[in-house]
C-alpha cells in the first residue's frame, strides 16, 4: 500500500507530482524534505513556545486557586479549622 500504489508523472521545480492507482488523487512530495526532523535540531517557533506556556501557567493558575479556595474555606470555618488547616501545612 502507500508509495507502491503511486505512479510518478514527473518533477516540477523539485518537487514530484504522483497519482495514486487505486484513487486517482495526485499528490506532490518535495524529494528535498527530510521525513521527520531530529529534536536536537528542530527549533520551536515563537508560537509553540508561547502556546505551550500559556497551558503551564493556566494549569498553574488553576491549582492555585484551588488551594486558595481550601484555605479561605478553612478560615471561614472557625479557629478550630484554621488550627487544623495550620498543622497540616507545618506537616507538609
Amino acid at each position: 500500500m502507500g508509495l507502491f500504489n503511486n505512479r510518478r508523472l514527473g518533477k516540477v521545480n523539485g518537487v514530484s507530482i504522483l497519482i495514486n492507482k487505486t484513487t486517482g488523487y495526485s499528490m506532490a512530495t518535495n524529494a528535498n524534505r527530510p521525513t521527520s526532523p531530529h529534536l536536537q535540531i528542530y527549533k520551536l517557533p515563537l508560537t509553540g513556545i508561547i502556546s505551550i506556556s500559556h497551558r503551564i501557567t493556566g494549569v498553574l493558575l488553576s491549582l492555585g486557586l484551588l488551594l486558595f479556595v481550601v484555605i479561605i474555606s478553612m478560615v471561614s470555618g472557625g479557629a478550630d479549622s484554621y488550627a487544623a488547616m495550620q498543622a497540616s501545612c507545618r506537616r507538609g
